[in-house]
């Protein structure tokens, strides 16, 4: 999973930024790519037109979103991989994942 929100230092040219990392995440072949927040949303579109399907290049409002989405979908030996900017703070949706497998007695790096 590359779970990737808005990187607010990219400036005035953010929104392909976030393209072309969503279709860079598509063209590794990371199997699920969810965007978090309006910011977020050309990652999403990257993703998709890098190869993901609907269902693998999703975008969800808010971190509360992204958490429900997938503490629903995560299986155990999934890879997550977090990034946006401090201010996007997703931060706090790792830490949150983080505990979460920590209490089910998975490694967590």
């Amino acid at each position: 999973w590359a779970v990737l929100g808005e990187m607010r230092e990219l400036g005035a040219d953010a929104a392909a930024q976030h393209e072309a990392i969503g279709a860079l995440a598509a063209q590794l072949g990371v199997s699920r790519v969810l965007a978090v927040g309006a910011g977020a949303a050309p990652v999403q579109d990257g993703a998709r037109a890098g190869g993901c399907t609907a269902e693998a290049a999703e975008l969800v409002p808010d971190l509360d979103a992204a958490y429900e989405l997938l503490a629903g979908q995560l299986r155990s030996g999934d890879v997550v991989l977090v990034k946006s900017s401090r201010d996007a703070g997703l931060r706090w949706l790792g830490d949150r994942l983080a505990a979460d497998a920590a209490g089910a007695g998975e490694a967590v790096s």
